[in-house]
C-alpha cells in the first residue's frame, strides 16, 4: 500500500501523536476521557454529534462544522455518537511570532467576552484544509514535518480569514498579554510541590510573578499551589 511505502521512506514518521493532529472515527456511541490534558488541543467536529464535559462546563452538545478549544490541564469527558468523526490538534502554544502577537493583541477584547465554552463555525478556507489534512492522515502520512507545517498553516488561515472576535471566543483560555507566562505555569504547576518552587523555576521576582498570576491564572490552578 502507498501508506506502507511512505512509512518505510520517511525518517520522521510519527507512531504516536504528542504535538500534531489525530483523526478519530466512532462506529458506535463511544466515550473518551482525559483527566489532565498535557497539551492545549482543538477539536474539529467533522461529522455527527458529540457531548462534551470540560471542567465546569457539563454535557455541552457539539455538531459537525464546529470547533472548540480544550485548554491544557483540563478535565475532559466526551461521547462521540455512532457515525461521528473528529480531528484533534495538540499543541503547546502557536510558534510563530505573528500568531503570538495576535493573541496578545486580543487580550483586551477577551475582557469584554464572557467565556462560556461556545464553539465557532468551521468555514472556508478551513473546510478544504481539514479535508486535505484528514485525507493525508487516513492514508498514513504521519510525518512530524507535515504536522508542524499544517499547524502553522492552520494559525495562518485562522488569522487571515476569521474575525478577531471569533478568534478571541475560540482561544479565550490561552489569550493574554503574557501568554508565555501563562503557558509556563500551565506546563509546570503539576511538576512542583508549592508556589515557591514554581516562582524559582520561573526566574521572576515574587511581586512580578504574583501580579501576572492574578491576571492570567485561574483560581483552581492558583489554589492548587498554595
Amino acid at each position: 500500500a502507498a501508506s506502507d511505502v511512505y512509512k518505510r521512506q520517511c525518517q520522521n514518521y510519527m507512531t504516536t501523536i504528542e504535538t500534531g493532529f489525530k483523526y478519530l472515527e466512532f462506529d458506535k456511541n463511544t466515550e473518551f476521557e482525559e483527566d489532565t490534558t498535557s497539551k492545549n488541543y482543538l477539536l474539529f467536529f467533522l461529522k455527527g454529534d458529540f457531548t462534551i464535559t470540560c471542567n465546569q462546563f457539563h454535557n455541552r452538545s457539539f455538531h459537525a462544522g464546529e470547533m472548540i478549544l480544550i485548554p491544557r490541564s483540563s478535565r475532559l469527558k466526551g461521547i462521540g455518537e455512532n457515525g461521528s468523526s473528529l480531528l484533534s490538534m495538540f499543541f503547546d502554544m502557536p510558534e510563530g511570532n505573528c500568531d503570538k502577537l495576535i493573541l496578545q493583541s486580543l487580550s483586551e477584547l477577551c475582557n469584554n467576552i464572557e467565556y462560556d465554552f461556545s464553539p465557532i463555525r468551521i468555514h472556508y478556507p478551513l473546510t478544504p484544509f481539514l479535508e486535505v489534512l484528514t485525507h493525508c492522515i487516513k492514508n498514513g502520512m504521519s510525518c512530524a514535518h507535515l504536522h508542524t507545517l499544517m499547524q502553522r498553516e492552520f494559525f495562518f488561515l485562522l488569522r487571515g480569514f476569521y474575525e478577531k472576535r471569533e478568534i478571541a471566543t475560540l482561544l479565550h483560555p490561552i489569550i493574554g498579554k503574557e501568554i508565555d507566562f501563562k503557558d509556563f505555569v500551565m506546563r509546570n504547576h503539576t511538576k512542583v510541590d508549592n508556589i515557591e518552587q514554581l516562582i524559582s523555576l520561573s526566574n521572576l521576582g515574587r511581586s512580578r510573578f504574583f501580579s501576572l498570576s492574578l491576571i492570567h491564572i485561574s483560581e483552581p490552578t492558583r489554589h492548587s499551589l498554595i
